[in-house]
């Protein structure tokens, strides 16, 4: 059982930084694995499923020009409610509650591990994998909403109309956004694929005999299916001793 111990969306940021699952509760099942091939060569496994159950978070969503058509990081763009005498970007309207569903995360690991005359390495595959979400907006707005057109002067009689098309901007939306309007899918993390490759060296001895000491060394590759992200490597060089 996996519980929700980090922190929760607030909608403060864009990039919010995120600690655990977001207020989601999952439930999952794992099978692991050890097999010694002889004596000095061990393979090992694991392989975990969890499913996210649905939970409530804010998202920051952005506005559509028509249901097949979004507008991208429309968010940034000024709008207005009926009768405001002030704009705001888009973002302040549209980062509201939403009901989000991760669904299925998994998460597998496969590795030869080898250790004889003080020498120890080994080497290993690890693999993520996530659904994609189901994000759906609760609620909306009330008054109506409108992109405001770069010409719009906020000292105009009666304020901003989102029903006037002078008010709003022909390169965006021409009426007013309503909730089926509201790009849930630019709130929504899309499925993904996690690759890594790792491996190891590294020896160990007894200092004098009763000082246990070690150095090791190592190094990482990862990257994502469909070039989701950046590649990236990792080198790491360690040593210790114990007294």
């Amino acid at each position: 059982m996996s519980m929700p111990c980090g922190n929760e969306p607030t909608g403060e940021y864009l990039f919010e930084p995120m600690r655990g699952r977001a207020n989601h509760w999952g439930l999952g099942a794992g099978l692991e694995f050890s097999l010694d091939i002889n004596k000095n060569f061990e393979l090992i496994g694991n392989l975990q499923s969890t499913y996210f159950f649905k939970a409530n978070e804010i998202r920051t969503m952005g506005g559509k020009l028509d249901i097949k058509c979004m507008v991208p990081w429309n968010y940034y763009h000024l709008a207005g409610q009926a009768a405001a005498t002030s704009l705001e970007p888009f973002a302040n309207f549209a980062t509201r509650d939403v009901e989000v569903k991760p669904g299925f995360a998994y998460k597998g690991l496969v590795a030869m591990g080898y250790n004889a005359n003080n020498i120890y390495c080994d080497l290993g595959y690890i693999f993520n994998a996530q659904d994609s979400e189901e994000v759906t907006l609760k609620t909306w707005h009330s008054a109506a909403i409108g992109f405001s057109d770069e010409a719009y002067d906020t000292s105009a009689s009666g304020g901003f109309d989102p029903t006037n098309t002078s008010h709003l901007n022909e390169g965006i939306d021409i009426t007013a956004v309503t909730k089926s309007e509201v790009d849930t899918a630019s709130a929504t993390t899309p499925a993904s694929i996690v690759h890594e490759f790792y491996g190891s060296v590294g020896y160990k001895q007894n200092l004098l005999r009763d000082y246990p000491m070690f150095f090791a060394c190592g190094g990482r590759y990862e990257w994502r299916a469909n070039n989701a992200s950046i590649p990236h490597f990792g080198l790491w060089l360690k040593a210790g001793i114990a007294f």
